[in-house]
């Protein structure tokens, strides 16, 4: 099971290396970057270590952006699950609209964001948008719900 605690200024190098910033910005300009506008970060861990990175910006009074920074491989159901958790929560407070930004070759980042029910919404030349808007989570409650089931008896699908 994964958990998520604020994020301490000494991960954040390593939440650099995992995003592979290095072939965009230096250090210092995508630390200042993530310390301006709203955001929140914190620390994936995974048992206990530091096992990732869960960026959320806040691009518009119900509009929030999430970001996700961690090394290859890992239990990427446990991830779903935690986007998914996240996203009802958010939802749930009053948020209309997730936006997941990712670089057009992840593809693992593109299917996983996908398996969380986004769907693309637009592209620049080095990033596609995924969207999932409220109006389509709570049209499809059904959807998240036999997920929520199968994690809770996994034996029944």
């Amino acid at each position: 099971m994964l958990d998520l605690e604020p994020l301490r200024p000494e991960q954040l190098r390593q939440v650099y290396e995992w995003d592979r910033a290095e072939q965009i910005e230096p250090f210092e300009t995508y630390a200042a970057r993530l310390s301006q506008g709203e955001w929140a970060h914190y620390a994936i861990l995974d048992d206990g270590a530091f096992a990732g990175c869960l960026s959320l910006e806040l691009i518009a009074p119900t509009k929030c952006s999430i970001h996700l920074a961690k090394p290859p491989g890992g239990d990427r159901d446990a991830l779903r699950r935690l986007l998914i958790d996240v996203g009802v929560l958010l939802f749930r407070s009053g948020f209309t609209r997730l936006i997941c930004k990712v670089r057009h070759e992840n593809a693992a980042a593109l299917a996983l964001v996908r398996s969380c029910g986004m769907a693309e919404s637009g592209f620049t030349d080095n990033y596609r948008y995924l969207t999932l808007t409220a109006e389509d989570y709570f049209a499809n409650q059904s959807r998240w719900k036999t997920y929520v089931e199968a994690e809770a008896n996994p034996t029944s699908i």
